[in-house]
C-alpha cells in the first residue's frame, strides 16, 4: 500500500475513468485505487504519467500482481510525490 500522493492529479482522473469500465484492471475506492498490474497499463501508449508508470514497472519487476494506492497510506521515499 502506498500513498496516492505518488500519482499526479491527471493520473487520478485517468484511473477513475478506467475504474468505471467493465472488467477493468483498476478498482476505484473512496480513498484511492486498487490497480492490477497488467501489460495494458504498462504499455508505452498509456496516458499515465511516467512517475506512475515507474511505480507500476517497479511493482511488476518485484513480482507484485497489483498495487493499492490510498490517501491515508505512507509515502515511499523511492518515488516522487505530488500535492494536489
Amino acid at each position: 500500500v502506498m500513498s496516492t500522493a505518488h500519482m499526479t492529479a491527471g493520473d487520478s482522473e485517468i484511473l477513475s475513468i478506467l475504474g468505471e469500465e467493465d472488467y477493468s484492471a483498476v478498482f476505484k475506492r473512496d480513498t484511492g485505487f486498487l490497480v492490477k498490474l497488467t501489460d495494458g497499463l504498462l504499455a508505452s501508449d498509456t496516458p499515465l504519467s511516467p512517475y506512475l508508470l515507474k511505480i507500476f514497472e517497479w511493482g511488476k519487476a518485484a513480482g507484485y500482481q497489483g498495487i493499492e494506492f490510498d490517501c491515508d497510506a505512507d509515502q515511499v521515499p523511492l518515488f516522487t510525490t505530488f500535492n494536489w
